[in-house]
């Protein structure tokens, strides 16, 4: 009978990936893709659900506050009342910082050139203030 080698720490032979190993990795990997696959499928599900809901939604007056309607449908429609507030709350015109420049261009002039950046930022904050 011959002699079996005894194992050693180590081991000639070249580096096998686990992936051609087989073992807990490879099924950890799959059952992991496969989560992932599910997840997205149910979240294009859950998106086409959520849009058929927001656009069977009668239609608001031109007096309710868009936010508040969000807000109240914020349990219904959950990922696009995120977005809502996300967009919504965003100014969409420039008039209040031209009229901040405007009165930046008014407060620098050539005489007082030499106002430290700090006071003038006080100066338009306390315009802006008394303004409102």
């Amino acid at each position: 009978m011959k002699p079996v080698p005894a194992p050693t720490d180590l081991d000639d032979s070249p580096a096998v990936p686990p992936e051609e190993k087989g073992g807990i990795w490879t099924m950890f990997d799959q059952a992991k893709k496969k989560n992932q696959e599910q997840r997205t499928s149910s979240s294009m599900v859950d998106a086409h659900i959520e849009m058929r809901m927001y656009g069977d939604e009668q239609l608001m007056s031109r007096e309710t506050d868009p936010l508040e309607w969000w807000r109240s449908r914020e349990e219904c429609l959950k990922f696009s009342s995120k977005l809502a507030r996300k967009y919504l709350g965003i100014v969409a015109t420039s008039v209040p910082s031209e009229r901040l420049f405007s009165k930046a261009g008014q407060l620098i002039s050539d005489r007082r050139a030499s106002l430290k950046p700090k006071n003038v930022n006080m100066l338009l904050f306390l315009n802006d203030y008394l303004n409102q």
